[in-house]
């Protein structure tokens, strides 16, 4: 909610940006996914996950991440996002509402700047080493 929010505003500079709790929200977006597969195993969706899911937060988050409007929020999205794949038991990555977003955020960062790339290089890294532990994505 506060990413629609915050795009309805039409607020799309950094300092607006950093200045809203937005970022914070992130944070605690994957903290509490994770949480909440550990509070139930990873072989239970809970609600929030089913949410996360439903409402295509992971796409939308891509997709902000792909048009780094406002500035600064692709190497943030893509932050949060390498820990959420990376925090997570349950497999993810074959979920629609996680690959599409992925590619598209994978693709579009062969541009990245010098400041995002060590979250570029995060998030592959944790995509590949997602993969590798279930090379049958990958058919």
């Amino acid at each position: 909610r506060a990413i629609k929010v915050y795009y309805l505003d039409e607020r799309q500079d950094a300092a607006s940006f950093h200045a809203s709790s937005l970022p914070q929200h992130l944070v605690r977006l994957v903290r509490l996914l994770v949480e909440e597969e550990r509070e139930h195993g990873s072989n239970f969706e809970g609600p929030c996950m089913e949410f996360f899911l439903s409402e295509h937060i992971f796409d939308v988050l891509c997709n902000i991440a792909v048009k780094d409007v406002p500035p600064g929020i692709r190497k943030l999205s893509m932050t949060v996002l390498a820990e959420f794949l990376a925090e997570m038991r349950q497999p993810v990555l074959q979920h629609n509402s996680i690959h599409r977003g992925l590619i598209a955020l994978i693709i579009a960062t062969h541009t990245c700047s010098d400041a995002e790339r060590s979250a570029q290089v995060a998030l592959v890294a944790t995509v590949v080493r997602r993969l590798h532990a279930r090379p049958h994505l990958l058919r």
